[in-house]
């Protein structure tokens, strides 16, 4: 049950203070999360999670207390720094109320009883929001904070990302800040190019890059990850993570705009955060939120864009975001650029993308469509007509089966059906195999016993859609399936060869297009492993303009075995011509 759900009963009231959007108290963290709960601070659904987790904690944890005090101490000292960027530069910093919820949640939680008495609750945390909405900003000023107030000697606070200049950002603005900075405030630091020292609790401050192993032996206060969708591996957050297990009271900052890989540790991340503001899952000591567009939401419309830019208006101009738009929607590059940097929506970036992912979400996705009530349903005579498409994987690959149902209107609904070996779980890199495990758990991926896919489990669902539906063919490769086809043709099924060649493949994949295109392919909102597919799926054209999809030369160990199963049942399915639209439906009937 989400936490939206959970505080429908409290009286939420007492968090409206009646404050601005200006004020500096911790009564901006209650005011944010009121306002964004009601509805009065346009926000995705994701962010209205974290705001109502936060109320939801309030009203119901014995076990911890959010301190006023504390919240109130990162607030002034931030206020004792100013402005280095942008039109405020050199005017003392005031934060916007997201910002004092994102600090308020990390420095305002306490433990009052238990093991952990007097420990700071929140020892994760994780921010998704889109491109020049202060990130480093924020991230800078926890840096000079947990220097100055850590309770470990000497606290070591370390800023990595993938490239070197990228680390240095946040480190550059701490410093730059702390050069125009209050009096008293600049005699509690010194700093050079490469490492920021607080004088009295020797506490330093310092930015790493690419070589994780460069972390081993630290002992880390503070971890700040920018940029996490950059990281081409965990390695250098998981280097972070294993430098706090020594602190009192540590943090691991993680800290990133949307980008274009959608099986990286960003993703990974972002998709934990979800499951922890959907109580999905109980990691007590991680905060997290994410401002980005909820994937319903029109991308062209600026009323939607607040929900990924928190700070429109301030850091971020409107007036910017509109010439943007115009550029996006001029070249398919920079409509990519504007998704992910502007509206915080993850995107698919193979070489030459087969399909583009969020038009596949926007136009496609459907609440409405499950396997169990066509069952249902096939339980009558007029059973609903279906067409199977069958990719067999090779040892490390997905097996797929397509159940493509033709629709009236020509359109076709689409359930899919993806097999994987659980004994070869550990073959997969980290990465992957925590996204496996995650399809499974969500219902989107079945583990068959051993090291090798058991086509048992697929012959059972072929069977099983024998049973329930006007079952006309089964579309298969007969380089992979010769045996089970033989199997099943035995028990009256016809069993149809759909070579993999690109001559074969070209017209059903042109067809899948098509489909997309004119918004008449349906499948479930919730295969999170069929998008995760359709977003590695690259195309490769020969010189008679034939298509064949493949993998992202780039990327081999992406799958993309589901597309080649839907693009292996459109070769066989007999896509219904849509019924014509009577003319008496428009204008009603003409009496002579």
């Amino acid at each position: 049950m989400s936490y939206l759900t959970k505080i429908k009963g409290i009286n939420i009231s007492k968090y409206d203070h009646g404050v601005g959007e200006y004020h500096q108290g911790w009564e901006a963290c209650d005011q944010y999360a009121y306002n964004v709960v009601m509805g009065i601070t346009p926000t995705g659904h994701q962010a209205k999670l974290s705001c109502a987790r936060y109320i939801y904690d309030r009203e119901t944890r014995k076990d911890l207390i959010f301190d006023t005090s504390k919240a109130n101490h990162i607030i002034r000292f931030a206020g004792l720094l100013k402005h280095v960027k942008g039109p405020l530069i050199g005017k003392p910093v005031k934060l916007l109320n997201w910002m004092i919820f994102v600090l308020c949640n990390i420095f305002g939680w306490y433990y009052i009883n238990g093991s952990k008495k007097g420990q700071r609750r929140f020892t994760r945390a994780f921010t998704l929001v889109a491109r020049s909405n202060a990130k480093s900003f924020l991230c800078s000023i926890v840096a000079l904070y947990i220097q100055r107030t850590s309770p470990n000697g000497s606290p070591e606070c370390i800023s990595v990302a993938r490239h070197k200049e990228q680390a240095r950002i946040v480190f550059e603005d701490a410093c730059k800040m702390l050069r125009s900075s209050d009096i008293i405030l600049k005699r509690w630091f010194e700093s050079n190019s490469t490492k920021m020292t607080c004088i009295g609790n020797d506490g330093s401050f310092k930015p790493m890059s690419q070589d994780s192993q460069s972390l081993d032996g630290h002992r880390v206060a503070l971890g700040i990850a920018d940029e996490l969708h950059a990281h081409h591996t965990p390695d250098l957050l998981n280097g972070l993570i294993s430098g706090i297990s020594g602190t009192t009271d540590p943090l691991i900052f993680a800290i990133s705009t949307a980008g274009t890989n959608l099986d990286g540790v960003c993703v990974t991340e972002r998709n934990l955060v979800r499951d922890i503001n959907e109580d999905m899952v109980n990691m007590d000591s991680y905060f997290g939120v994410e401002y980005a567009l909820d994937d319903k939401d029109d991308w062209e419309d600026e009323n939607n864009w607040h929900k990924a830019n928190p700070s429109l208006g301030h850091s971020t101009s409107i007036d910017a975001l509109r010439n943007e738009l115009v550029r996006a929607q001029g070249s398919p590059q920079n409509r990519k650029n504007f998704l992910t940097k502007y509206c915080n929506i993850f995107v698919n970036t193979t070489e030459t993308p087969f399909l583009d992912l969020l038009e596949v979400q926007t136009k496609c996705a459907r609440d409405d469509l499950h396997l169990k009530p066509l069952m249902n349903a096939g339980l009558r005579i007029d059973r609903k007509l279906l067409y199977l498409g069958l990719d067999l994987a090779q040892v490390h690959d997905i097996a797929a089966l397509s159940f493509l149902f033709p629709e009236d209107d020509g359109s076709v609904s689409v359930i899919q059906r993806h097999y994987f070996p659980e004994g070869a779980l550990h073959r997969l890199s980290a990465a992957h195999r925590l996204m496996y495990e995650q399809f499974e758990e969500d219902g989107n991926l079945i583990l068959t016993q051993g090291t090798a896919i058991d086509f048992e489990y697929i012959k059972k669902d072929i069977l099983m859609a024998q049973q329930y539906f006007d079952l006309k063919m089964v579309g298969y490769d007969p380089w992979k399936a010769a045996q089970l086809a033989i199997d099943l043709e035995s028990s009256g099924i016809d069993m149809v060869e759909v070579r993999q060649g690109t001559k074969t493949m070209s017209e059903p994949s042109k067809l899948f297009q098509k489909l997309i295109s004119d918004g008449k392919f349906n499948y479930q909102r919730t295969d999170k492993c069929l998008e995760w597919q359709i977003g590695n799926a690259a195309v490769k054209t020969d010189v008679n303009e034939n298509i064949k999809v493949q993998k992202s030369p780039s990327k081999p160990h992406n799958k993309v075995d589901s597309v080649i199963a839907i693009i292996t049942g459109l070769a066989i399915a007999k896509i219904k011509e849509p019924k014509p639209e009577s003319p008496y439906k428009k204008r009603g009937m003409i009496l002579i």
